[in-house]
This record gives C-alpha cells, structure tokens and sequence, in this order.
C-alpha cells in the first residue's frame, strides 16, 4: 500500500502533465481539430483544479490516499469512455465562465495595469538605488 502511495505522485504528474502535452503536441501536428477542443478542455480543467489545489494543498496533501484519489479523478478526466473533462467542463466551468466573463475580462485588465505599474515601479526604484550606490562608491574612489 506504501509503495502505491509513493509512487502515485510522480505518476500523477505524468499522467496530468506531461502525457497531455505529449498528446497536444501531437494534436497540433493533426489535421482535425477535435483533439485540440477536447485538449484545450482539458488544460482548462488542469488550470482550474492546480489553483484550487494551491490553496488547499495544506489541508489535503496530508490524505494518506490523496494522490491515488487525485490520479483517479485524472485518469477519468482523460479517459475517452468517461469524457469526464467534458462533462465538467460542460456542467460547471463553461456556464460560470460565460455568466463572469466581463466580470473576470475588467479584472484581468485592472490587474495586469497594475503589474505593470509596479514592475516600473520596482524597475526605477532599484535603478535609482543602483545608480546612488554607485555614485557614492565613485565619490569615495576620488578622495
């Protein structure tokens, strides 16, 4: 049971990450753009759980058969028979998304403005700090 746990985290990685990122570089290369809907779903999907996931981590990484449970629900996100990203994404993310998509377009907005504010900010204020430094570093040199 141990080794099943143990092991369930990096195979959990594989299959929610790197095994779709192989399958969506495949689906690129494809003609038919199915795959890439069905895809796209999918890393919605992965999106949306990763950051609840974030938040939660300290309350539920600590399950003794978290990881196990985590790769089932992967595996049924991903499996053709289930059609399990499909389903949520269809039930639950796609409606929230159309009710709140003004709603989250002004946010992301507004929030990336004032990322950019403070990278400037933060870019001049370590600028200035550089060039004082180093203006009191020449003026000491000279006497």
């Amino acid at each position: 049971m141990s080794l099943l746990v143990g092991l369930s985290r990096p195979l959990t990685q594989f299959v929610s990450l790197i095994y779709p990122a192989y399958r969506s570089f495949k689906a690129l290369k494809s003609p038919g753009k199915e795959d890439d809907r069905d895809l796209l779903i999918y890393w919605i999907l992965i999106g949306f759980f990763s950051f609840i996931e974030f938040f939660l981590d300290v309350f539920i990484s600590w399950l003794p058969l978290y990881y196990p449970l985590k790769l089932l629900f992967i595996i049924w996100l991903q499996l053709p028979q289930t059609q399990g990203a499909k389903k949520l994404y269809n039930g639950f993310i796609e409606p929230y998304l159309n009710k709140h998509e003004g709603n989250i377009d002004k946010a992301i907005a507004s929030g990336l403005v004032g990322m950019f504010q403070g990278l400037i900010d933060l870019g001049s204020h370590l600028l200035s700090s550089v060039l004082e430094i180093t203006g009191a570093f020449n003026a000491k040199k000279m006497q």
